[in-house]
């Protein structure tokens, strides 16, 4: 099935006049389904768990006043989380368009009784707190500038766990991009000996089945010393 046509070695078979066609099952082992591994590991520092910021959130039964307080009261909090009951996620109240309704003329006389899911966002980002941040990058910036906002709610098993900010995946992001051009190789662009040696640490402890390849390109230095280092670098 790989479209392997011919195997060598004493593994497979002993040299005899008329050879095996068909290799016995028991040849190969019985490994655990494949996964597809990235290079280096999923340090915790790349994943949205590490934005986790507490915020206390609202409840969907919450009033419009009792919410103008919460904003009244902490002048730069940019959003609050609605749940329900069971402490699943509702929504999010957007500081910036909830008290451009509240502060208008008849906002809080026309509306302060209300529940405030009526006035929440209902398709807010939720990013599950195993989510790599590479990923939760590219979901805020596919949306429409118009639906971006400074911050998202995080979740665990779909239940709300607090809030992360924009900038802080940012920065996350920008301290991830320099460590991992720190340890690759400056001309294959290949992960170095330390997120190596991580990834392969990671798969003992978890006891992960790996195959593990090796490759070296040997008597370099005699195709350097012919046709000059620049051409060698292009070969590697």
């Amino acid at each position: 099935s790989m479209d392997m046509h011919f195997a060598q070695g004493y593994y497979f078979g002993r040299p005899t006049p008329n050879p095996k066609r068909e290799l016995p099952p028991e040849l190969f082992a019985k490994r655990q389904p494949r996964e597809k591994i990235h290079s280096g590991v999923p340090r915790s520092d790349s994943l949205v768990g590490s934005l986790l910021t507490q915020l206390t959130p609202v409840r969907t039964y919450h009033d419009v006043n009792q919410v103008g307080e919460r904003f009244q009261n902490a002048v730069k909090l940019a959003a609050l989380p609605v749940l329900h009951e069971n402490d699943t996620i509702a929504g999010m109240v957007w500081r910036d368009e909830f008290m451009t309704l509240y502060a208008s003329r008849y906002g809080r006389d026309l509306h302060g009784r209300k529940p405030i899911h009526l006035f929440m966002d209902n398709r807010p980002i939720i990013a599950e707190t195993t989510l790599q941040l590479k990923s939760l990058s590219q979901q805020i910036t596919s949306q429409e500038p118009s639906h971006q906002h400074s911050v998202f709610i995080i979740s665990e098993q779909g239940f709300y766990r607090g809030v992360g900010s924009l900038m802080d995946l940012l920065r996350q992001i920008t301290d991830l991009q320099l460590t991992i051009a720190r340890h690759a190789n400056p001309l294959s662009g290949l992960p170095g000996n330390v997120p190596l040696n991580e990834h392969i640490q990671q798969s003992i402890r978890e006891k992960r089945h790996a195959t593990v390849c090796y490759f070296d390109l040997d008597n370099f230095k005699p195709y350097n010393d012919t046709y000059g280092y620049n051409k060698g670098d292009k070969v590697i």
